[in-house]
């Protein structure tokens, strides 16, 4: 979860970086009596990394984040399909281990006598 304080003018800006790393944003709440606004939004993990310097980009270092781990979520998609995110993201993670990119075939398993 990202909780981030900004000038209420900015507001498009957030909504604009969380929404290019797959964030979506769950609240948004003025705060009594300043010209700021709190915005909460959910992102992904793997996405949070480099966004404190994507948002200072955008919002010209007038929004302060903070962020902090909120819940687990499904990623989707079938990791044996060779077409969706979660199995570009499986070869990537097998490949930085050092493993053959691509799901082994239950054969891989078997004791062969």
């Amino acid at each position: 979860m990202v909780d981030i304080q900004l000038p209420e003018e900015l507001v498009g800006a957030v909504f604009n970086v969380v929404s290019k790393r797959r964030g979506v944003v769950t609240e948004q709440d003025p705060v009594l009596g300043t010209p700021f606004i709190n915005v909460k939004a959910h992102l992904p993990v793997a996405e949070s990394f480099g966004f404190n310097d994507a948002l200072k980009a955008a919002t010209g270092g007038r929004a302060f984040p903070q962020m902090v781990f909120d819940h687990w979520a499904d990623f989707g998609g079938d990791p044996l399909d060779s077409k969706t995110k979660a199995a570009a993201l499986v070869d990537q993670i097998r490949l930085r281990k050092g493993l053959k990119a691509g799901v082994p075939s239950l054969a891989n398993f078997l004791d062969k006598l």
